[in-house]
């Protein structure tokens, strides 16, 4: 549920509110596809590529973190006295190549990719690419996924169920229809393996782990919720630390074997001992599905020319709740136009709202983090989740 939540936040993220974003990711998709046909690359070799090309990126066009200072320039803490801003930036730099060389090696050894034509072609498109507004370059990988492939937060789940690694009574596996291609399957999967090197990168970089964790600092206000889910990620970050057979291995997942129920739930177990993630929605299982659609129907209305309804009651044909339905009929979940549209509502007061002050900081910071850190706007913005409730409403009336 934790890949879900992130493919959701993302989805919303490119589809709601980017807008010159969507510009650039657009073009981005354009020429990487133009370098990898005019080389002849196809099949998974291709969107291992690309999936590599687009990391190598997304941690050359990252900014120091000193740039947080210019929007920040009381809250950081100043640097050990036996460090210059020279020598942080340089500890930066050298941290940030060895991520890049953990990035080539597993392409290379797991996936086996041509790691010279990844260099190519990714120094053929990054000049271009350092203008990009820092809400693009900053998590770069997980962006173009979500531009690349819109309805992923449900095909993913359809996947898990149909796997068995999601257990849900409400919508069983078997019932469920997949309309992903293969290279949906591909990419999720890198994605995830590039998520785990970022935790690796970010768990065995830290000096401090106390003040890197903001255990220390957490206001009396915070709910006791979000408390006990950061202590959960310090505890699960000391083991992985503690225990060599953890921390000196990274789990990868075989692409070959993306539809074997056994490897993909063996693969999520391993997952599962190293992530842990503020999720923007928490509801149980069973409501995942209908706010998944009432952000769908949000998306669908920003996306279109002609204005269609969302909701019509009795004359809802062709409005939007109807439109999303039906698309998950034909997927093989049953969910009302009714249900989606109050989910919609939900789900403006609450994910849209949390997804929408995110944004919001990143343009207010201007900065691109490096990438193997964790995402300090959503962890802290995280620590406040509380605060977004949907409105009480009245029940609808009863018809005479």
């Amino acid at each position: 549920m934790d890949l879900i939540d992130k493919l959701f936040f993302n989805q919303v993220l490119v589809f709601c509110l980017f807008e010159e974003e969507l510009v650039w990711l657009k073009e981005l998709a354009a020429d990487l596809d133009r370098e990898l046909t005019g080389k002849g690359i196809t099949g998974v070799h291709r969107q291992v590529l690309k999936h590599c090309v687009l990391c190598m990126m997304e941690i050359e066009l990252s900014d120091s973190l000193l740039r947080l200072r210019e929007a920040y320039p009381d809250k950081l803490p100043a640097l050990p006295e036996a460090m210059s801003e020279e020598g942080f930036q340089e500890t930066e730099r050298y941290t940030l190549e060895f991520f890049q060389g953990m990035v080539l090696a597993a392409a290379s050894l797991s996936h086996q990719s041509d790691t010279q034509l990844v260099i190519e072609i990714t120094n053929a498109l990054l000049e271009k690419y350092r203008e990009a507004p820092a809400t693009v370059r900053f998590r770069l990988v997980d962006r173009m996924f979500a531009f690349e492939f819109m309805p992923a937060p449900i095909d993913c789940f359809t996947w898990l169920a149909k796997m068995g690694v999601l257990d849900s009574s409400k919508h069983p596996g078997v019932g469920l229809k997949s309309r992903y291609q293969p290279e949906f399957l591909q990419r999720l999967a890198l994605m995830c393996e590039f998520d785990l090197h970022r935790d690796h990168n970010w768990r065995t970089a830290r000096l401090d782990v106390l003040a890197s964790s903001g255990l220390h600092v957490i206001a009396k206000e915070t709910p006791q919720e979000s408390r006990d889910l950061l202590l959960q990620q310090e505890i699960k970050r000391m083991e992985v630390l503690s225990k060599p057979e953890l921390n000196h291995r990274i789990p990868g997942v075989d692409l070959g074997e993306l539809e074997n129920p056994a490897s993909i739930q063996r693969f999520f177990t391993h997952l599962n001992t190293y992530a842990l993630r503020f999720r923007f929605f928490q509801g149980s299982l069973a409501s995942w599905t209908g706010m998944m659609c009432g952000g769908g129907v949000e998306i669908l209305h920003r996306l279109q020319d002609r204005k269609r309804p969302i909701y019509a009651d009795e004359f809802n044909e062709g409005s939007l709740t109807q439109l999303i339905s039906e698309g998950m009929s034909a997927r093989g979940f049953e969910i009302t136009a009714r249900t989606i549209y109050e989910r919609h509502r939900d789900f403006k007061e609450t994910v849209l709202a949390m997804i929408t002050t995110y944004y919001q900081l990143l343009l207010f910071q201007g900065v691109a983090p490096p990438p193997n850190i964790i995402d300090m706007t959503h962890h802290g913005l995280a620590l406040r989740f509380d605060r977004f409730k949907p409105k009480l409403r009245r029940p609808p009336r009863q018809r005479a």
